[in-house]
């Protein structure tokens, strides 16, 4: 069904770093991937997307896909792999989301969320991109975030890793 893993992570650990060259491992050699990174803001989301970026960027030239667009995240053409940047900073509207469309409209392979404690809707991973992954075992999902707030959603989320409830694994 593929690996799904929830981080309950300390600062500065070097966690994200490692996920994000596992994700980047996956999209520069496996063809017909989506993959999708992104964390509670755009500034954030940046900052990992840009270690993926150093990690292709110091392949040496005969390992490194052909990558003709950096638009909003990497596409390596002859792979057909998509590697999307996106961010979590999505307002509520009446106790709604405004937009769920974290991954909509695509199918997603490989995710790396982070810092899921601060993100303002996290009701777009939990009830928009969770139910659509698919289930086999090329899936590989990281979400990760510190603890700061008991009785949060990443709280009940990590207890519910704990108690086997939601198929992830407590990393």
């Amino acid at each position: 069904d593929g690996i799904y893993l929830a981080n309950l992570k300390a600062r500065q650990l070097g966690m994200s770093t490692l996920m994000d060259l596992l994700i980047g491992h996956r999209c520069f050699f496996t063809t017909g991937l989506n993959a999708l990174m992104a964390a509670d803001e755009t500034g954030q989301s940046a900052f990992l997307y840009a270690i993926i970026e150093r990690f292709y960027d110091n392949l040496p030239w005969w390992l490194q896909p052909s990558c003709p667009s950096r638009a909003k995240g990497m596409f390596f053409d002859k792979l057909d792999t998509y590697l999307i940047v996106d961010h979590g900073n999505r307002p509520k509207v009446e106790g709604k989301s405004r937009r769920k469309d974290l991954g909509r409209g695509k199918t997603i392979h490989v995710a790396h969320l982070s810092e899921l404690e601060n993100w303002s809707n996290p009701a777009q991973i939990y009830d928009g991109l969770l139910p659509s992954l698919p289930a086999r075992p090329g899936t590989f999902v990281v979400l990760e975030s510190t603890g700061e707030y008991r009785g949060s959603d990443w709280h009940r989320f990590v207890q519910d890793t704990q108690a086997g409830v939601n198929g992830f694994n407590l990393l």
